[in-house]
């Protein structure tokens, strides 16, 4: 699922017209968040495919509560992600954002 939303992503980045942001970074910006954030997210289930599979032993230690958190911070920029890539996040602001849906793509 997690890739299907960074192809989405990508999509309307790249097809929106302007673009939110100058640069690459600024076009892109939203993709390299999610890719990022799914990285993070497959921590927790990897490992957990890992131990059940009997290839790790189990943590219940400092590095447990670490892919937790890992977890937690992955769904957050994912959601930031989104958010940015859809360009509600200049509407949070209060900033100027494309408020007709026909001008974002091309």
């Amino acid at each position: 699922m997690c890739t299907n939303l960074t192809q989405h992503a990508a999509y309307v980045c790249l097809r929106r017209v302007p673009p939110l942001q100058n640069g690459q970074l600024g076009r892109l910006g939203p993709v390299y968040v999610i890719i990022l954030a799914t990285a993070l997210i497959m921590v927790q289930p990897t490992y957990l495919v890992l131990r059940v599979s009997k290839q790790v032993q189990s943590m219940h230690t400092f590095w447990g509560s670490v892919m937790h958190v890992f977890s937690g911070f992955g769904f957050a920029l994912l959601l930031g992600g989104m958010l940015w890539a859809n360009g509600a996040l200049a509407k949070l602001q209060g900033g100027k954002a494309n408020s007709d849906d026909d001008k974002h793509y091309a």
